[in-house]
């Protein structure tokens, strides 16, 4: 191996995925869940491509495969991050049947090397029973007349 191999890694852009709850930003890891969503409700969940690196990257590529997931309001590829600097992706979760779902969320880019490197993580999500709402009869008051009285007051 020789020296120029050493540095190689540090000279490349890298992209970490962080996912956004209000103005906190985590790490996502290998695997991020979305919890608990009800069947024909929508969950929108901001994630950062955020560039580590020393130089400017430009992503080439954004895509999330598997059923119920998708990408929405989402700034349109190529698209240049600088050092420091975040990408926003928006992806949403939807399902119109209940059960878990998994889908795979991929962002590519190209350094200023022009070298192709990729970040993934795995969305989890559950689509569970929408709330069942009852509506009551009305409440008519103590007559037929629909007057309710409070009583005697004062001023």
């Amino acid at each position: 191996m020789c020296s120029s191999d050493l540095l190689a890694p540090a000279m490349h852009a890298q992209v970490v995925l962080m996912s956004l709850s209000g103005i906190k930003e985590t790490p996502v890891g290998s695997t991020f869940q979305y919890g608990e969503v009800a069947v024909g409700d929508s969950l929108d969940v901001r994630f950062h491509a955020r560039n580590q690196g020393a130089g400017p990257i430009t992503i080439t590529n954004l895509k999330v495969t598997g059923p119920g997931f998708s990408i929405v309001n989402t700034s349109s590829t190529p698209y240049v991050v600088a050092s420091g600097d975040v990408m926003a992706i928006f992806v949403r979760f939807l399902s119109a049947q209940t059960g878990d779902f998994g889908a795979t969320l991929q962002v590519t880019w190209k350094d200023a090397a022009g070298a192709t490197n990729s970040a993934s993580a795995t969305l989890q999500a559950k689509a569970v029973p929408a709330p069942v709402v009852t509506v009551a009869a009305p409440c008519t008051g103590p007559d037929p007349t629909k007057t309710i009285s409070f009583g005697r007051s004062q001023q």
